[in-house]
């Protein structure tokens, strides 16, 4: 099993930095910090901050949290490029190796961050279309008219995505607001039906 992490870390480590877009904006902040054609750790530690900072903002926005890397684990990540003790800092084919590892490090983060947020919501997304299409189906007359439409929402697919969607509407507006759009319910109107 662990063969097969360290397979994929490698191919997607190997995608990151064959990636033209990957390339030309670690350039950019490479040029932008760097003095000398060397960047110091300290500098490299400040891109991962902002990186993080920019994705923590975007991926707040839909309910999905990533922390900034600890010193420690910033540690780890420079070990993992192999520039653990750079008291000399980067040079510019160091930092793109070291700032690959980061863009996979915060992928995982990112993945951690989307299974912890929706993950409840992809499975009863699944469970719920499995129930609701098994109890279609065992419904004498409307189970044979529904069994080739329900053939059309396949569960692997269709349930995950109903799961995520239902999720984020819930910690979006809550349930209450879910309520008030489905049946209609104003909560800026006084009930109607008040004597007085």
């Amino acid at each position: 099993m662990a063969g097969i992490l360290i397979s994929a870390e490698s191919q997607a480590e190997a995608f990151v930095k064959g990636n033209p877009k990957f390339t030309e904006v670690s350039s950019q902040i490479f040029d932008g910090l760097s003095s000398r054609g060397r960047i110091s750790c300290l500098d490299a530690t400040r891109a991962v901050d902002i990186l993080f900072q920019q994705l923590s903002t975007h991926l707040d926005s839909i309910g999905i949290e990533v922390a900034k890397p600890s010193s420690k684990e910033l540690q780890s990540l420079f070990a993992a490029a192999g520039h653990e003790n750079s008291g000399l800092g980067l040079d510019k084919a160091e930092f793109n190796d070291f700032y690959a590892k980061v863009v996979i490090y915060a992928a995982k983060k990112a993945a951690s961050g989307f299974a912890q947020s929706y993950g409840r919501g992809i499975l009863v997304g699944m469970v719920g279309l499995m129930a609701v299409k098994g109890a279609l189906r065992s419904v004498p007359l409307v189970g044979l008219l529904a069994s080739p439409l329900l053939g059309l929402l396949p569960t692997l697919l269709v349930g995950p995505a109903l799961g995520v969607a239902a999720t984020y509407v819930i910690r979006k507006d809550g349930l209450g607001a879910v309520r008030d759009r489905l049946f209609g319910v104003n909560p800026n109107k006084k009930d109607q039906f008040q004597k007085g």
